[in-house]
């Protein structure tokens, strides 16, 4: 017979999306996460040799700061998907270089797919509270 030794923490974060740092609030899917009027998107912190590891900051009404790596998140996105990286260029605004500008980019770059799903996140809709 096998002995479940984890502490009922352990337990609770082995079922959740996500659980605060700060106040230790929990929610049990990204859906509930999002949905929380508790939680406002601040905006997004690049990393631009692997856009997938850059992460998504949210505050929490505790006053904390979560940080989500972006691959949590892009299945929320299903346009096209470009090869290359115009950050810097003429066409490119700039924005993935200002960690809360939640604007999408115009730009045919290879980070205009992580700028829609910030877009999505940012027009998320919120439960009343």
């Amino acid at each position: 017979m096998k002995i479940d030794r984890l502490t009922t923490d352990q337990k609770k974060s082995r079922y959740t999306f996500m659980t605060c740092s700060m106040c230790g609030a929990s929610w049990d899917n990204r859906e509930a996460f999002l949905s929380d009027p508790g939680i406002e998107l601040v905006g997004y912190q690049a990393h631009f040799k692997e856009l997938v590891a850059g992460y998504f900051l949210f505050n929490h009404s505790c006053r904390t700061t979560m940080a989500m790596k972006v691959s949590r998140f892009t299945d929320f996105y299903d346009g096209p998907m470009f090869k290359e990286r115009k950050t810097g260029g003429d066409e490119c605004p700039g924005y993935c270089l200002r960690e809360n500008c939640k604007q999408a980019c115009p730009a045919e770059c290879e980070c205009a797919s992580i700028r829609q799903v910030l877009t999505v996140l940012d027009e998320w809709p919120k439960q009343n509270p």
